[in-house]
Formats: C-alpha cells, structure tokens, sequence
C-alpha cells in the first residue's frame, strides 16, 4: 500500500501545480477584461479561455484533488474556483456546454461538505444549463446544441451532478435528467452487434455516427450506468452486462484500449474509468454479491497498469488524446485526462478495507 501512496503524492502534486497556473492565468485574463471593459477595447476570446482554463479536463484535475480531503488541495480548489466566479461577476456565464458540469460536481461538494455558500449561484446555473438543454431538445442533452447530436460523453460528464444535486437540494428532480439520458441510450442508441453505444446520435434523423468501440466512449457510458445504479439501483444486470464484455478486452498488463475491437494502443483513460466502475461496484456492492468475485483479479490489474504508468512527475501517461468530432479519434497518445480519475480510485482504495484486500497480492 505504500507504493500507492507514493503514486497518489505524486499525481496529486502535479494536479496542484497545474491548478495553480490556471488560477494564475485566470488573473491575468480578469485584468485583462477589466481593462477592455474600462478603455472600450476589444473584448478578449471566451471560448479560448474556457478552452484553457474552464474545461473538463481541468475538472477531472480538481476531481481528484478534491477526492484527497487534503487541506492545502481543497485551499487551491477554492481559490481557483473564487478566481472564476470573480470572472463571472464581469457579466460571462460560466456552464454553457455540458462537458463543464465536471465542475459542477466539484462545486457542489465544496458547497454541502466545506460550507462554501458562495458558490451557489454557480452550482444554480449548471443545474440550469441541463434544465434549459432538456427543455429544448426534448429531455435530451445535447453536447453542441447546433448539431443536435447526443454524445456519450454527457453521460459520464454530468450523472454524478444530477444525483448528488437533488441529494442536497431535494425536489428539484434533476435527477430524472440524467436517468433519461441512460434510458434513451439504452433504447435508441446501442449497437447490437457490439453491445455498446456509438458515439453519437442525432436524434432528429434517427442515425449514429462514430465507433460503438471507442474506449473513453465506453467509459463514459460505464460512468453514467454506474451512477444509474448507484441511485436508483436498478439496470445492475446491464451494468454487470457491460463491464463483461468490455473486460473481455483487457490484456494480460490490465490495461484497456483507445479502440477495443482494433486494440491498437493502450489508453488509461479507458482503464481508469473502467477501474472506478469496479471499485464503486465493490465498494457500495451494486451488483450481487456472488458474482463481484470474477471483478477482483481484473480491478487487481487494471489499478497496476495505472500504477505503472505513472512517471517520476506524476503524470499518467499512454492516455489517447481528445477526439476532433465524432468518429475523428485522435492518434496522440501522452498525459492527458488519466490523471483525475487515477487519483481518485488511489484514494477510494486507501480509504476502503476491502478495495486494499483485493490488490494486496499485486504489491
């Protein structure tokens, strides 16, 4: 277990350093839009700033730091998310796509857990985001409402807000927009010779585009399902059904890849999110008892394929980098979105008995 430790300290101290240059930058970009606002200048490119410092994957890095409990990580947290919502004050509104509800989430729990009040108007406009989305788009949200296409990214992206909003706000029934985005992927958009579903949908014209094989898709499926069950526990046989069949591809190391029919590259993005499935399927015991068993060897595996890909910085390489559109995957393959979710499965392991039992043997 001590090397865990090792592998967590350093992830986490790189998560901390690039959250810091992002509250750095975040300064710059206040003053800079100060003074446009002041002397009547050009108003600066948003989308390039929430393209570098209000994407998702910069709320993957604050996941897994928030998931560490640590003071000085959850202080960093803080003064990142202050340094936005000053940006906010300057009239841009921060959720307009969903992949930011990542966020959220972090939001959220700073909000009910360390008493951070003040983020409540921020956590009001995600969960109005989703309500104005689904409002438009027939229940469905949309990833870029012009295209009118379903990516299965939003599952993953935006489930765990959903639920844990209407813990914390009961009533609001947000979470009945995340239970549609499953049940509608479920009866429109599986590929039935794989199993899984494609990429994207387009609602409209009834048609798929991209791989129902990509890795990360899958995984931000097996993200969405497994929230799913965590609340309403129900579809525990289709989640059991899906992690089957996806540990079908696991290789011999653990690791999953970037596609599983074509497994041409080893991708930890695919591993990790398949990991935290697991680990939260043994944990809170969604599927039945008898039958965890056959997942501790291939949970055992895959947290030693993360492990090994850990360099001496922290980061958690052999990740496959961001797809250009749907069906357009990248061939890149580095540092890029593992490390959140790495860090996160790291801490549900040192804090659960029987997480620490099952992979005890591999180190």
């Amino acid at each position: 277990m001590e090397n865990l430790k090792v592998y967590a300290d350093l992830i986490e101290k790189d998560l901390q350093d690039k959250i810091i240059d992002q509250s750095r930058f975040t300064d710059t970009y206040t003053l800079f839009k100060r003074k446009c606002l002041k002397y009547r200048l050009k108003k600066p490119d948003w989308i390039n700033y929430t393209d570098r410092s209000f994407s998702w994957v910069n709320g993957l890095y604050a996941l897994g730091l928030l998931s560490t409990g640590n003071k000085e990580a959850i202080r960093l947290l803080i003064s990142y998310y202050d340094r936005l919502t000053a940006i906010k004050l300057l009239g841009f509104p921060l959720f307009e796509v969903p992949d930011q509800i990542i966020h959220a989430e972090v939001l959220l729990t700073l909000y009910s857990v360390y008493g951070k009040k003040r983020y409540l108007p921020l956590i009001r406009e995600a969960a109005d985001l989703l309500r104005l989305l689904t409002e438009e788009y027939d229940g469905l949200v949309v990833y870029w409402p012009p295209d009118k296409s379903i990516l299965i990214d939003s599952l993953g992206m935006i489930s765990d807000f959903c639920y844990q909003y209407d813990s914390v706000f009961p009533g609001n029934n947000l979470s009945s927009v995340a239970k549609y985005q499953i049940d509608y992927t479920e009866q429109f958009c599986i590929d039935p010779q794989s199993g899984f579903p494609y990429h994207s949908y387009a609602y409209e014209q009834h048609s798929s585009e991209g791989s129902s094989t990509w890795g990360r898709g899958i995984g931000w499926y097996l993200l969405g399902l497994t929230a799913y069950v965590r609340r309403f526990r129900a579809k525990a046989e289709r989640l059991e059904q899906v992690l089957d069949r996806l540990l079908l591809h696991q290789d011999a190391d653990g690791f999953l890849y970037d596609n599983i029919s074509q497994p041409t590259h080893i991708d930890t993005s695919t591993t990790c999110m398949a990991a935290v499935s697991l680990a939260r399927c043994i944990e809170e015991g969604l599927i039945e008892e008898k039958r965890l068993y056959k997942y501790y060897e291939p949970f055992s595996r895959a947290i030693r394929a993360l492990c090994t890909s850990v360099n001496e910085r922290g980061e958690v390489l052999n990740c496959s980098g961001e797809c250009k559109a749907a069906g357009n995957y990248s061939g890149d393959f580095g540092n890029y979105f593992s490390q959140g979710y790495t860090l996160m499965l790291l801490n549900m392991i040192h804090r659960n008995e029987r997480l620490q039992d099952i992979i005890k043997d591999a180190y």
